[in-house]
């Protein structure tokens, strides 16, 4: 017999499974009310908020919050790494992509997720340096840059 967490976790991930990710988000979110330090819940409200997050009506970014949660409680979660390193690519972050890639790299050498974040990182940094070419420092075009992308290319 499965004690009230586990079942909840294995009814979530059902739900989840099944296409009913308002339904797993609910219940992950019951587990991590009753135990906040449940590292592998919050992957997995992460999971589920990321990959059916605009289905929800809401962006994959609004995952952001519970890998950073796992992280905090396990800091070489690869799934969490993995997914922080996807949203800060997406949303233009290259430090932060920077400082993933490397935890990666030193965590899981040579898996998917290290390349996958190596790969993130250099489509990311070739797309911010054709967007600044021509661009001069200081201009409304270089500014519109992010912050990371302005520091990286120096402009």
């Amino acid at each position: 017999r499965l004690s009230g967490r586990d079942s909840l976790l294995v009814e979530a991930r059902a739900a989840n499974a099944s296409g009913d990710p308002a339904r797993a988000e609910l219940l992950y979110q019951r587990v991590l009310a009753d135990h906040p330090d449940d590292y592998e819940a919050w992957v997995q409200l992460g999971e589920v908020q990321y990959h059916w997050g605009p289905l929800l009506g809401r962006a994959a970014g609004a995952a952001e919050p519970a890998f950073a949660r796992a992280l905090a409680l396990d800091p070489e979660n690869v799934p969490a790494l993995t997914h922080l390193a996807r949203l800060a690519a997406g949303d233009g972050r290259l430090a932060r992509l920077d400082t993933i890639r490397r935890r990666l790299d030193v965590l899981a050498p040579g898996t998917d997720e290290a390349v996958e974040a190596r790969v993130l990182a250099a489509s990311l940094r070739e797309t911010v340096a054709r967007a600044a070419a021509g661009r001069a420092p200081g201009t409304a075009a270089a500014a519109a840059l992010p912050a990371d992308a302005r520091d990286a290319l120096r402009l």
